[in-house]
């Protein structure tokens, strides 16, 4: 029953995908205005979409709908599993974008989780840091802490460097280490 099911949701997202892709009935095809898919990153339009399927534009909102409820039947979308702020896994308040994300987890249920980003909180930080973590105890229903990785010194210990994204996270063994990592260089030498 559960490979119908994900057959069921990987059909209305794929058919709402020749609908961005192709234009719908006859029309012109989606600007990037339209929606979210159309962005720099339609990984992140399509999690909306799914998971807010009255936010998508119009001609494609009972797609994501059907497709919404297939994954809720299966178990793949929880209907109202708050995380961290707004239902999302960072403490983002002011609405910047985040992407390239890496997760891992550890322990028994409920799981902990370390997770990064590239966090365009950046363009806030002083530094100019933009990897982002999270740290979540009860599974990522929310978040135990949260920020910017921080800039480090360069061996030779002339330059700073910010923490610069591509972000892996690993949770060791029963939870004993946790690591977040990520890019640190200097923007100024090619």
């Amino acid at each position: 029953m559960r490979n119908w099911i994900a057959v069921g949701v990987a059909l209305a997202v794929a058919s709402a995908l020749a609908v961005v892709a192709g234009g719908a009935g006859g029309g012109s095809p989606a600007m990037a205005s339209d929606n979210l898919l159309n962005g720099p990153s339609a990984a992140v339009g399509l999690h909306v979409y799914l998971s807010h399927p009255e936010l998508a534009p119009a001609r494609l909102r009972s797609r994501f709908w059907q497709a919404r409820q297939a994954a809720t039947r299966a178990g793949g979308v929880t209907a109202a599993a708050p995380r961290g702020r707004g239902g999302v896994f960072n403490g983002d308040t002011v609405g910047l974008p985040q992407n390239e994300e890496s997760i891992s987890s550890c322990g028994k249920t409920p799981r902990t989780l370390i997770g990064g980003t590239n966090d365009y909180r950046f363009l806030l930080d002083r530094q100019g840091n933009s990897t982002g973590w999270y740290f979540s105890t009860d599974g990522g229903h929310t978040l135990a802490n949260e920020g910017l990785l921080p800039a480090l010194r360069s061996p030779d210990g002339t330059t700073v460097l910010p923490s610069g994204g591509d972000p892996v996270d690993v949770a060791g063994t029963a939870c004993r280490h946790l690591y977040a990592g990520s890019l640190n260089y200097d923007f100024t030498k090619a």
